[in-house]
């Protein structure tokens, strides 16, 4: 299995959703095509899937911002439906 992309935008009412996407494109470029002017990235890196869900390490070069692993992770594997 190979690692994917992933960003976690707060939206203008505090609502946090996860986005998911390929190792091939960029977080920056992900994040301008779907954040709204009240929008922030709170969270970005990568995951990596094992048995028990996913698990987001690591950092966006593009953002300048870090994953926050273990809240990012619960966060994914809620939007998944497997939460711990």
């Amino acid at each position: 299995m190979f690692d994917m992309k992933y960003i976690v935008i707060m939206k203008g009412d505090g609502a946090e959703g996860p986005v998911i996407f390929s190792s091939l494109d960029q977080h920056a470029d992900m994040a301008l095509k779907l954040m709204g002017p009240n929008d922030t990235v709170i969270g970005a890196g990568f995951i990596t899937y094992t048995k028990d869900g996913v698990q987001c390490w690591g950092s966006s070069v593009s953002l300048k911002i870090k994953s926050r692993p273990e809240q990012d992770s619960r966060i994914i594997n809620h939007f998944f439906g497997v939460d711990s």
